[in-house]
Order: C-alpha cells, then structure tokens, then sequence
C-alpha cells in the first residue's frame, strides 16, 4: 500500500512539476530565415533619443551636459536672457535653455569654465508631439509618472537614460508633451 501511495504521487507530482517548469523557461522566437524584424520609426526615433540622452544631449541641441559657459556662448552667442530657476541660472535660447548650478545676477558672473548641468526644452524643437500614453508606447514605462502640482509643471514621466534623469512634461497625463528636461 505505502508503494502504491508513492507511485501515485510519482505519477501525479513529476508530471505537474515537469509541465510548471517548462511554463516558465523562456524561449526565444526568431522570426524565419531571410525575413527580418521590423522596428516601428517611432519606437527607433525613441531608442536613439534615448541613447543621445545618455551621453547627454538632446536631439537637435549642438551642446550638451558638460558643455562650459565659454562652449555655449560660442556656439549659440549671448543668451536672449537669463534666470535663476531652482536649481540654478539658466541661459534662455529659442525653444531651449541651459541650466548652471550657480544662482547669478548676470551672464558676467558666470565663469567660462562653469558647466552646464541640464538641458530644458520645448517639445516640439525636439520633435516630440505625444500624449504620455502615447510615449509610453515607445520608451516604455517611466520609473516615475506623477501630476507635480508642488512645481506648477503638470504631469511628469522621468525615464533614466544611463546615469542620467530625462523627464517629460504635459500640462495634464492625457496633453501633448510641452517640455523636456535632461540632467
């Protein structure tokens, strides 16, 4: 009778096991031979942005994170003005700023060698023109996605792209994306 009962649960056990572990090993499908996987535009415009980011830059900005005061205004010349934000002194461009760490009166202030710590942007110089949904879609879920009412920004989605912070920012989860912000 014990011998019985220890088939019995052999049978039972060992097959149920079997099939459980074979349902969660992974398998890889490759598509067939000669035929090659399609990447939607906008899922690769999306992984090179992405990419871009993480060397910290945003598509269509010359100058990146790193960049010195000395860089921008060569490249760009004197911003059209300036600000102190909360993190800093930014220097206002058409459509983008660079952000300093330093809080300043004036451009004068600002050292030559004194690096830029983030990039803000306007949405569409980037050629972004999507709903948080729809961003989703492409760069997949954000590690955060909140309304930030504290800041007055509306809703915001931050990704990390390599070591550094991208957020995207609508005035509501279901607007277009207004602004971008790397740092």
């Amino acid at each position: 009778m014990v011998q019985l009962k220890r088939w019995l649960i052999s049978a039972i056990v060992l097959p149920v096991f079997l099939i459980v572990i074979g349902c969660q090993s992974s398998t890889t499908v490759s598509p067939p031979n000669g035929v090659k996987e399609t990447q939607s535009p906008e899922k690769k415009t999306a992984e090179e942005f992405m990419e871009l980011a993480a060397q910290g830059k945003l598509k269509g900005i010359e100058a990146g994170i790193g960049a010195t005061k000395k860089e921008i205004i060569k490249m760009y010349g004197n911003p059209k003005s300036i600000g102190n934000s909360e993190r800093g002194l930014n220097l206002f461009y058409e459509g983008f700023s660079f952000e300093f760490q330093e809080y300043l009166d004036s451009l004068d202030q600002l050292k030559d060698e004194d690096k830029v710590l983030g990039i803000i942007a306007d949405a569409k110089i980037l050629g972004i023109n999507a709903t948080p949904a729809q961003l989703k879609v492409n760069y997949g879920s954000p590690s955060t996605e909140a309304y930030d009412d504290a800041h007055g920004t509306g809703w915001q989605m931050d990704y990390l792209a390599g070591e550094r912070y991208l957020s995207f920012f609508a005035e509501t989860n279901e607007s277009a994306i207004n602004t971008v912000y790397l740092r």
